[in-house]
């Protein structure tokens, strides 16, 4: 997550990249969602980078920084603008806006 740093969009992003063969390539990918509640969703391999080198979000626990909220359910994450409840829920199904 990027929230208020000068310089930098504020912006949160959820990368997938399951163990290989769990989840078909067409299913992975990334989900970013800034602060006015618009999604942008990019779907395979090729959305793929280097991901982040904190801990991942451990299940039931959620984080909230800037105007966003992430949560991590069983069947996925899902992240929202708190004033608004815009965002996304990103599962092994693929990405729904909300």
């Amino acid at each position: 997550m990027v929230a208020g740093i000068p310089g930098l969009p504020t912006e949160v992003e959820c990368l997938v990249f399951p163990a290989p063969h769990s989840v078909p390539p067409q299913k992975v990918g990334t989900a970013t969602l800034d602060a006015s509640g618009r999604v942008k969703i990019c779907r395979g391999q090729r959305c793929l980078g280097n991901p982040d080198a904190r801990r991942p979000l451990r299940l039931g626990k959620s984080v909230a920084i800037g105007p966003f909220r992430c949560t991590s359910l069983r069947s996925g994450v899902r992240c929202v603008v708190t004033k608004t409840g815009r965002g996304f829920v990103f599962t092994a199904r693929g990405v729904k806006r909300l």
